[in-house]
């Protein structure tokens, strides 16, 4: 692959030099944290370039049928009204599978149902709850009308996100990145626990799966500074909620495999996927052919999704970083048992709790 990457090499550089100069609204920019903050954002610009690389020479690797019939399994996912979310929830009722779906619109949830049963997929059932990621008590509401009315949860999809957003804190007072792509999924997977560890059966775990990024590779968490409060870049703080998904992942799993329970939980990268998520970004401010030229399609972003939450391979692989439709490595610091314990407490202490597995 590197191969490939060095003969693009001048136009790449070129890419990543120009868009690191590149300043997010919100960012906060001195004369002291300028050269840190570009270098910052030439290591964002170039891991996504890379993974982009990545994504194009493994297409045929990118590649999985889900099962046929799935019939009585319920899924949760939160978002799902467009994009990646859009097309996993699609291919799920394809499987003839009961999906719940978690959105901030009720309506847009709907509607997007609907267009998937115009689209001719009439098997499976829906649900649509409100959920909005960036409130705690969304979060929860969603939570209970989940246990109300599912006996059995087998599959959690914690899809929902943004990404080089402007600053900007939720009602409950944390980075809105941090927020909407990590803590209220660390919420949602803990109020959800329960059920799913009961609803495993006949020697098949339940699944959790986050859905993560390469961006995490860039991502260092400062505990003094969590959430980029003092010092606020964009691109550095979706990296950093990415990097807590997968310490999450791999602490959690770590914490099933100590009692033996019947879950596993996987990190998973998409792939750089062409969405909404890069509307108003500098990326097709600056670059407007690159996402239809070069991204991958939302069916393609959601394939090692499927393959996560579905593929009868995967059962026991627990903590795995899936891309592409196979295990990666992850970044040195997500490895960092030390921090992942740390980022594990912090968090329970910002849902409010002080004890997460059942």
């Amino acid at each position: 692959m590197w191969i490939y990457f060095a003969a693009a090499a001048p136009v790449v550089w070129v890419i990543i030099l120009l868009s690191s100069l590149y300043n997010c609204p919100g960012d906060k920019i001195t004369m002291s944290n300028f050269f840190d903050r570009c270098r910052q954002q030439a290591v964002y610009n170039a891991i996504g370039m890379k993974a982009n690389f990545d994504d194009l020479l493994k297409r045929r690797q990118n590649r999985f049928t889900p099962p046929g019939n799935l019939k009585g399994r319920v899924v949760v996912i939160t978002g799902g009204t467009k994009g990646i979310g859009l097309e996993v929830i699609k291919e799920l009722l394809k499987c003839d599978m009961n999906v719940v779906m978690g959105c901030r619109k009720v309506s847009a949830g709907e509607k997007a149902i609907a267009e998937i049963r115009e689209a001719g997929v009439q098997t499976g059932t829906s649900k649509v709850f409100e959920c909005d990621t960036s409130s705690f008590e969304s979060t929860r509401k969603f939570a209970e009308k989940v246990l109300a009315s599912c006996p059995k949860v087998n599959v959690l999809i914690n899809n929902a996100g943004i990404m080089l957003v402007p600053y900007e804190l939720t009602a409950d007072g944390h980075e809105s990145q941090w927020q909407v792509n990590y803590l209220s999924h660390f919420l949602l997977t803990k109020l959800l626990l329960p059920r799913l560890e009961e609803s495993a059966a006949n020697g098949i775990n339940s699944r959790i799966v986050n859905l993560s990024s390469s961006a995490h590779l860039g991502g260092i968490l400062n505990f003094d500074d969590l959430e980029m409060k003092k010092e606020f870049v964009s691109s550095t703080a979706y990296a950093n909620s990415k990097l807590a998904q997968v310490m999450f992942t791999k602490s959690l799993q770590r914490s099933f495999d100590a009692r033996g329970a019947p879950l596993q939980i996987s990190s998973v990268h998409p792939g750089v996927v062409n969405t909404d998520l890069f509307k108003d970004t500098y990326i097709t401010r600056m670059f407007p052919w690159m996402p239809t030229l070069l991204f991958k399609s939302p069916a393609q972003g959601a394939t090692p999704v499927l393959y996560a939450a579905l593929a009868a391979e995967m059962e026991g692989k627990g903590g795995s970083y899936i891309s592409n439709c196979a295990e990666y490595p992850v970044s040195d610091e997500a490895k960092n048992i030390e921090k992942q314990n740390k980022l594990f407490e912090v968090s329970c202490k910002d849902i409010g709790v002080n004890v997460f597995t059942p």
